[in-house]
């Protein structure tokens, strides 16, 4: 039997995006957990290290967005055949991480001439 998957993220892209993104390549069915910016509070101490997204697993929490996508990836035979391409696929992981990072401080800052500081 196929594992129950839920996603768990804000309903937003960002962290939660990709593997959102390897469920459609895949064609896996899952639950799109997505919930507002105020409810996190009541969600947060549910969470591993009081963060998401978080993929559940017939129940069983997986945190940490590379992580995830690394897990689907490999489960769903999208991570490369051989150890070299698996490297390929890493690296264009974590280069995207890289290229997001900045924008976060950006996204969390509510006042908008701030965020023409950052």
């Amino acid at each position: 039997m196929a594992p129950k998957y839920k996603l768990v993220y804000y309903d937003s892209k960002g962290r939660g995006e990709l593997a959102r993104l390897l469920f459609a390549a895949a064609e896996v069915e899952y639950e799109d957990y997505r919930f507002k910016e105020e409810d996190w509070p009541k969600l947060k101490g549910d969470t591993p290290f009081g963060q998401v997204p978080v993929l559940e697993v017939d129940g069983k929490p997986l945190a940490q967005s590379n992580a995830i996508a690394r897990y689907l990836a490999r489960e769903f035979g999208l991570a490369g055949k051989t150890a070299w391409d698996q490297a390929q696929v890493d690296m264009i992981v974590e280069t995207m991480q890289d290229m997001g990072n900045p924008v976060i401080p950006i996204w969390l800052c509510k006042n908008e001439e701030e965020k023409v500081m950052v």
